[in-house]
């Protein structure tokens, strides 16, 4: 009889041992788990984190270049639009003959005005692609939102037409100077303010 009880004590003994046994590996396991888990969500986070840093950067430098490539292409284009109007005033001056070069420079530089242009259209749409990115990805703020739209609704500068009072060649490349010079001023003064101004805020944000 006693032998029998101390063998019944014995499997229990063996059996509570085998249940802490599992239990201390299930825990362990469990463990091995969450740490697993939290490193992962650790290293996505710090993942996207670098990305979104990776994107602010190529944002701001795409914005630099496109500020410069629209400058040069809207000076550029107003200097065509102000050299065809140039020439053709200068075949008015002459009186309008029937094979003229001025006539012609005029029709070859309208065409340049044009093509330019269209140069414009496709970097205008690479400004309003990066100024959507910008919302993406900084932090969206009353003052971005103003700083955004005064770029967005920045208008460019127009070549005037040649006045139709000149009479002679000294006024007509009097006009042509100031006309160069008013187109510089004013897009420094807008557009390329403006975006400066836009780009110093997100380098705020940034750093």
């Amino acid at each position: 009889m006693g032998k029998k009880r101390k063998k019944k004590k014995n499997i229990w003994k063996f059996i509570k041992s085998f249940s802490q046994k599992k239990l201390s590996v299930f825990i362990g396991l469990i463990s091995i788990l969450l740490s697993a888990i939290i490193n992962y969500q650790l290293g996505l986070r710090s993942q996207i984190e670098f990305y979104k840093m990776q994107e602010k950067r190529r944002i701001m430098a795409r914005l630099l270049g496109i500020r410069d490539a629209i400058r040069e292409i809207v000076i550029e284009a107003c200097k065509a639009d102000i050299v065809a109007s140039s020439y053709g005033s200068r075949y008015k001056l002459k009186g309008y003959p029937k094979n003229s070069y001025d006539r012609d420079q005029s029709f070859h530089w309208t065409l340049r005005c044009s093509e330019i242009n269209f140069e414009l259209i496709k970097y205008k749409k690479e400004l309003n692609e990066n100024l959507s990115s910008i919302r993406i990805f900084f932090p969206n703020t009353s003052k971005l939102d103003s700083l955004i739209k005064s770029v967005a609704e920045t208008n460019f500068p127009e070549a005037e037409e040649s006045p139709a009072d000149l009479a002679y060649f000294e006024q007509l490349t009097a006009w042509q100077n100031n006309q160069l010079n008013y187109i510089s001023t004013y897009i420094d003064t807008s557009f390329v303010k403006n975006l400066d101004n836009l780009y110093d805020y997100l380098q705020n944000d940034f750093y």
